[in-house]
């Protein structure tokens, strides 16, 4: 083991990091925070524990709130942006507004998966990929 493989960007928990090439998303380029990030832990949680016992019988979240809750993560802690986002030939910028309908529309899934896997992708990467990236 590398401790350089171990190592925490703290630049990247807070700002995110672009990821693109993502699955069946042609040339869309999300920039997000790792979905490890601290918030997302401390948000989930808090969801969590809100919920009433009718959403969690036997004390397990029911898959619906599952998914929900994860949506909901996801939108708040995680994405910070998005380029090449398309609605034909004009772009569709990046607004609060726009971000939560394709993270919490069923319509949307596909998007929100895109913001999953960008996360995941982004809590890979290293310090020395962020410095290589920024020369980009």
């Amino acid at each position: 083991m590398q401790l350089s493989d171990i190592i925490v960007d703290p630049e990247l928990i807070e700002n995110g990091g672009w990821v693109r090439d993502i699955p069946e998303m042609d040339d869309l380029e999300i920039r997000v925070r790792p979905i490890t990030n601290p918030k997302f832990d401390r948000m989930q949680t808090r969801l969590v524990q809100s919920l009433p016992r009718s959403k969690k019988p036997g004390g397990k979240v029911d898959d619906d709130e599952q998914d929900r809750i994860l949506s909901i993560c996801l939108l708040n802690t995680c994405l910070l942006d998005w380029r090449n986002c398309k609605d034909g030939d004009n772009d569709i910028p990046f607004s609060p507004e726009t971000a939560k309908k394709f993270m919490l529309e069923w319509k949307y899934r596909k998007f929100r998966n895109a913001v999953m896997y960008a996360s995941g992708v982004v809590s890979d990467y290293k310090v020395a990929d962020q410095e290589e990236a920024a020369k980009n």
